[in-house]
């Protein structure tokens, strides 16, 4: 006699990022930056990390300014919710 499961999607609380950090992982000069960033909640708690790569126009506009990064993350977590 066969037994069957009903097996439901694990629940997943809502996390709000409150910060993150970003560490470059890979760098190709002249072509694209592959970037880990590290998302924190309310509390500094890890909640995971999410891989953002910049390349073509993206990588180009990041020039000196390091600040483009933090902006360009932000945008990315934006698009994804995770604000």
């Amino acid at each position: 006699m066969s037994q069957s499961y009903i097996l439901y999607p694990p629940i997943k609380k809502e996390q709000k990022i409150n910060q993150f950090k970003v560490e470059v992982s890979q760098l190709v000069l002249f072509q694209s930056v592959s970037l880990n960033v590290i998302l924190y909640d309310a509390d500094e708690k890890f909640v995971c990390v999410k891989m953002v790569r910049l390349e073509g126009q993206d990588y180009e506009a990041w020039s000196t300014d390091d600040s483009y990064i933090i902006r360009y993350v932000r945008n990315v977590l934006e698009q994804e919710g995770n604000n």
